[in-house]
């Protein structure tokens, strides 16, 4: 492996942990809104309305790109990620350890 293939890979890391850091605060921003909107419709005793579910999305799409950035993550730092539930493993496991499927060895 090359001086410029290593740096970049730990330039991508850097630019990764710097995207999750901002999703995150996104995250408890978009968070602390949606509770403004839920408590507002209750007081008013109203539905939470479009504006919340509009919120609620923004919520999926944040909390879908983070998990996202943090495969990508584990995966620069040679963890293995788990075909069916996602999960972060050892490369040195055969089984995930959190769902308990065989994992797809690199190379294998």
């Amino acid at each position: 492996m090359t001086f410029s293939v290593k740096s970049g890979g730990l330039h991508r890391r850097a630019q990764l942990t710097r995207q999750i850091h901002d999703l995150e605060a996104e995250i408890i921003l978009q968070t602390q809104e949606a509770g403004k909107l839920a408590y507002a419709a209750h007081c008013a005793g109203l539905p939470g309305g479009a504006e919340l579910q509009a919120v609620m999305k923004q919520l999926d799409t944040l909390h879908g790109q983070l998990s996202a950035c943090r495969q990508e993550l584990d995966v620069l730092r040679g963890l293995l990620v788990c075909s069916a539930c996602g999960a972060s493993n050892d490369p040195a496991n055969l089984y995930c350890g959190t769902c308990g499927k065989a994992l797809s060895q690199p190379g294998g």
